[in-house]
């Protein structure tokens, strides 16, 4: 079972957020689900929608606290540093995220993992 806590980390140039991480099965299905609110429809979004709704939506679930002023709803469209500090802080995020399960996989083998035997599927001849 996963174990959902607080992370904090300073983004430089921005301030320090706190993460609920790692994502649970549930916080991804609520992501997609901001994604489909903010593509209002849209069945096969550009690159650009598809990117940015993604990491605003995963903030969005994800962000517990953030700084004075964050505010991912407020940001300038037109100014290019607001895809600066968008990427910044959804990069961190992530990085926090990698950062978790690399520790889980550095602690050991999980349920299912291990050595299976002869993995060779059996077909009839």
């Amino acid at each position: 079972m996963i174990t959902t806590k607080p992370h904090t980390q300073t983004v430089e140039g921005i301030g320090a957020f706190t993460w609920r991480i790692p994502r649970t099965m549930r916080d991804e299905i609520r992501i997609a689900a901001e994604v489909s609110r903010m593509i209002e429809g849209v069945e096969t979004p550009s690159r650009w929608l598809s990117s940015v709704s993604e990491m605003q939506a995963a903030l969005k679930v994800l962000t517990v606290e953030a700084p004075a002023g964050w505010n991912l709803d407020d940001m300038d469209p037109l100014d290019p540093e607001t895809y600066w500090k968008l990427s910044e802080v959804f990069g961190a995020m992530r990085a926090t995220e990698d950062g978790f399960r690399r520790e889980r996989r550095e602690r050991g083998q999980t349920r299912g993992q291990g050595d299976g035997g002869d993995s060779a599927a059996v077909v009839p001849a």
